[in-house]
């Protein structure tokens, strides 16, 4: 038997497996292919297995959930990537979640430190011969393991369905590797400012770093996916040292804060603030991501950052970023069992980074757009929004979970 014929019949499983297990009680597998694209990485396809379970008593959104995910893209990206999470381990006053990912990106952008990091796209048209540069020019190949376990305990409860405020614990580690790309015998960005000390030689050769991480959270949410109300705001530090057996010692701290609220009816707001610092001798690598207590997103731009401005376009130092959102929902309905719920999004986002110091808070970044969310059984969500900025136009996305 073929592999197209076997994927075929692996996606016809997985779906009948999603239509009959619709009851919020008990187990509940889920499968669906996982498809997506972006003007980043280009066409996405794999598959996301999920299993759920929700007890006797139906806990929410579930008591234990396992993911497991098997994903390429056109751009050449590969990721691989088991997330366990659990609201209720060992009990109601803990959450337990852990995260083991193997990516391997054969086309990871590189545009340089800096609010003023510049990119030119004539570098990169062969009809430009005076400018051109390889179309490989941003571009390096980036090969990473990395674990993350994080521990939450509440500390204070405000209600029996707010959770209050959270202590937070937990250790991983991150093992890279990082290649020049070939660019038909010409230079790329990053092997220049290799060559000019502005990243230097173990920074770009990267390596393993491990590290341990303590924090706070504050939830006041009212549910965990599309709150309509409440906040969720987090201080979370890590320190990555040779003690714990790593090659490098820095440390990240990063203030979240994510705000919702009830316009009208189906009409809500959503804001997310993120502000992180980076002191110490980081690999490439880990310049991008922004510390969290359970999701990884990748450095300012790109589908899960500011959308419509070119993926990890900025990295600094310190690191500030806002993502606003209109939301409204404008259909819920029932299908074959299953719950879909229907929202429009409108959104606004900035972003800015520093060098060594926080001299000044202009040159702030900007893109802004629209899409839609569309919710299965409430606990996944696909979405397909269009980002616009002035440097790269209009960026289009199609992917999984709300934005925050």
């Amino acid at each position: 038997m073929g592999l197209k014929k076997q994927i075929q019949i692996l996606l016809t499983i997985l779906f009948v497996i999603n239509f009959l297990s619709a009851t919020q009680t008990g187990w509940k597998f889920s499968g669906i292919p996982a498809v997506n694209y972006n003007s980043d990485d280009g066409f996405g396809y794999g598959v996301i297995g999920s299993v759920f379970n929700y007890k006797e008593g139906g806990y929410q959104p579930y008591y234990l959930k396992i993911n497991s995910t098997i994903f390429r893209t056109t751009g050449g990206k590969q990721l691989y990537s088991i997330f366990i999470d659990s609201p209720f381990i060992p009990n109601q006053n803990y959450r337990l979640n852990l995260r083991l990912q193997l990516r391997d990106e054969d086309n990871y952008p590189y545009f340089g430190p800096g609010n003023s990091s510049t990119y030119n796209a004539d570098y990169l048209d062969e009809d430009k011969p005076n400018l051109y540069k390889g179309d490989k020019y941003y571009y390096f190949r980036k090969k990473q393991v990395k674990l993350l376990v994080n521990l939450q305990r509440q500390l204070y409860s405000m209600s029996k369905d707010v959770k209050g405020i959270s202590g937070l614990v937990g250790f991983g580690f991150s093992n890279s590797e990082n290649f020049y790309k070939d660019n038909d015998g010409m230079s790329t960005k990053l092997l220049e400012q290799v060559n000019q000390g502005i990243i230097s030689e173990k920074e770009f050769k990267d390596g393993l770093s491990n590290f341990v991480k303590f924090g706070l959270i504050y939830d006041t949410r009212n549910r965990e996916v599309n709150p309509s109300r409440g906040a969720w705001t987090s201080f979370l530090t890590e320190l990555h040292s040779e003690i714990l057996g790593g090659d490098f010692n820095f440390t990240r701290m990063t203030l979240l804060d994510r705000r919702y609220f009830k316009l009208w009816r189906n009409l809500n707001f959503a804001n997310r603030i993120i502000i992180e610092n980076l002191s110490g001798t980081v690999p490439l690598s880990l310049q991008y991501p922004f510390g969290s207590s359970m999701k990884v997103h990748e450095g300012i731009g790109g589908v899960r950052t500011l959308r419509g401005i070119l993926k990890n376009r900025y990295f600094g130092d310190t690191e500030f970023f806002m993502n606003s959102e209109l939301r409204y929902t404008f259909l819920e309905t029932k299908f074959l069992n299953q719950n879909f719920q229907f929202t429009a999004v409108t959104f606004l986002d900035i972003g800015r980074v520093w060098e060594n110091e926080v001299d000044n808070f202009g040159n702030i970044h900007h893109s802004q757009g629209l899409g839609s969310y569309i919710t299965w059984n409430e606990n996944f969500t696909v979405f397909i929004k269009a980002g616009f900025s002035d440097e790269a136009g209009m960026q289009i996305y199609l992917d999984t979970d709300f934005l925050f």
